[in-house]
């Protein structure tokens, strides 16, 4: 019996609906052309048939979608900042929440001739990659987890930038030098909170790279502690943040000595980033 392209797709969107995935339609057009190695525009005209290997993987991607599988940790892919990404269970998916901080940070590097920057935390990459592609910067990117790291560096390559990694507990194995800025999408969901996040991202993506302690704050606490000897004089720093941080985070850098704090709304108006100077 012959698989055809459009009778398989369907059958997936049914599978994927039924078990209530959101963006089930779209997560099944994904999977398909990417089984069957075609084209998102040849699955969605439903023309051809698929062999059964093809179609063996493709009822596997869709059990794994029904587990609650993200969607991007099966492709082994996803776009971020309009370029090419790998991902794997070791880091956290790159998601469009975090292209205001990368866009804020780009505009800070063209606008002020910067030099060196500093991605700490850097997880996949997306930010350090993105930061040096678009502006040419020597970025250095640093991470505690070396599966993250090699994840990164595998985007370093597929985006053909050279960026110094460093395996390091935030500043611990960071041998002095000096910035003309530090971004950071670190740990910032409230323990407690963790067990209440969907299941494709509790059960999946890394819990160190999601636990920002009891209050969400421990790692901005330390970063705006450890960073000033290696900020460079009027460098800028810049932190992601949840919605409702922005008044938290933005005290904790007063505190340490920063000025010139703001925040950045992202496109919903939400506060999603806050900077300040050294």
């Amino acid at each position: 019996m012959k698989n055809s392209v459009r009778e398989t797709l369907r059958m997936g969107k049914e599978r994927l609906k039924r078990n209530g995935v959101d963006g089930y339609a779209l997560d099944a057009g994904l999977l398909l052309a990417s089984a069957a190695q075609m084209s998102r525009e040849r699955v969605l005209t439903g023309d051809g048939f698929l062999s059964e290997e093809q179609k063996r993987r493709y009822d596997d991607f869709i059990k794994r979608r029904v587990e609650g599988e993200p969607v991007q940790y099966i492709l082994g892919r996803c776009e971020f900042m309009s370029l090419p990404f790998y991902v794997g269970r070791g880091a956290l998916i790159p998601r469009p929440d975090t292209e205001t901080l990368a866009e804020a940070v780009i505009d800070y590097v063209k606008e002020m001739g910067a030099e060196r920057v500093l991605d700490m935390c850097c997880g996949s990459g997306c930010l350090g990659v993105s930061v040096a592609r678009y502006t040419g910067a020597f970025v250095t990117a640093a991470d505690i987890s070396l599966k993250a790291l090699e994840i990164a560096e595998k985007n370093a390559v597929l985006n053909g930038v050279q960026i110094e990694f460093i395996k390091s507990d935030l500043f611990e194995s960071l041998e002095d030098g000096k910035f003309d800025a530090i971004f950071s999408n670190p740990p910032y969901i409230r323990s407690a909170e963790i067990d209440f996040l969907p299941k494709n991202v509790r059960n999946y993506e890394p819990r160190e790279a999601l636990d920002g302690g009891e209050d969400g704050l421990a790692f901005y606490k330390r970063i705006a502690e450890d960073c000033r000897r290696f900020l460079n004089k009027d460098a800028t720093v810049f932190f992601e943040i949840g919605f409702d941080m922005a008044a938290d985070v933005a005290d904790i850098l007063r505190k340490t000595g920063f000025y010139n704090v703001s925040a950045v709304k992202d496109l919903t108006g939400k506060y999603r980033v806050v900077t300040a100077k050294y």
